[in-house]
């Protein structure tokens, strides 16, 4: 979903991949009613507030730049320096996974 001008939403299928681009077998609907676009902001303003989300930013490790997130666990701030909810096996078996295939040939 995406809401442009304050005016106008658009809500749609788009899936952000090479196959989703190539094949083109998305659809989406452009809505004219600021009143929509006005309840969809209301909505991500709610969800997306510290607590409910992780903000990431760059943190320095060893010379290297690595992801960071920040969030509000019970009124305070917190930061992490590993990515939530990631056990090792699940960040082991998501690595391996990701290799196999490649975009250009979903």
């Amino acid at each position: 979903m995406f809401v442009f001008d304050r005016k106008r939403v658009f809500v749609g299928s788009t899936n952000f991949d090479l196959r989703s681009f190539n094949l083109n077998t998305e659809v989406g609907l452009l809505i004219d009613s600021p009143a929509l676009a006005a309840r969809a902001i209301e909505r991500f303003d709610a969800i997306t507030i510290p607590a409910n989300s992780y903000r990431v930013t760059a943190a320095e490790r060893f010379g290297d730049s690595v992801p960071h997130w920040i969030t509000e666990e019970n009124g305070a701030m917190v930061e992490l320096d590993r990515e939530p909810g990631h056990a090792f096996w699940r960040e082991f078996v998501v690595n391996a996974v990701s290799i196999l295939p490649p975009d250009d040939q979903l």
